[in-house]
């Protein structure tokens, strides 16, 4: 059996660039879906789960940006 040395992962990801692009794509895309909840929601005038889609699409776009600005401090705008 292959052991994996503790910093494969690190390597195979060149460094966490493609995990923080994971992170902004899969948070945006979560984001969108709860703007689909808020308006089907709101049609069926379920006032209580649009303010909670709402929330919790406020923290995916907060987690979505934090993973584009780690991109762009870290990896200088995402130019490798």
């Amino acid at each position: 059996m292959k052991h994996l040395k503790k910093d494969s992962l690190e390597q195979r990801t060149n460094g966490n660039y493609e995990l923080q692009e994971l992170g902004v794509f899969v948070h945006g895309a979560l984001a969108s879906l709860h703007a689909l909840g808020i308006a089907y929601n709101l049609r069926k005038k379920n006032y209580g789960q649009s303010l909670i889609h709402l929330v919790v699409m406020g923290y995916d776009i907060w987690a979505a940006r934090n993973h584009y600005n780690e991109i762009k401090e870290k990896y200088n705008g995402g130019l490798k």
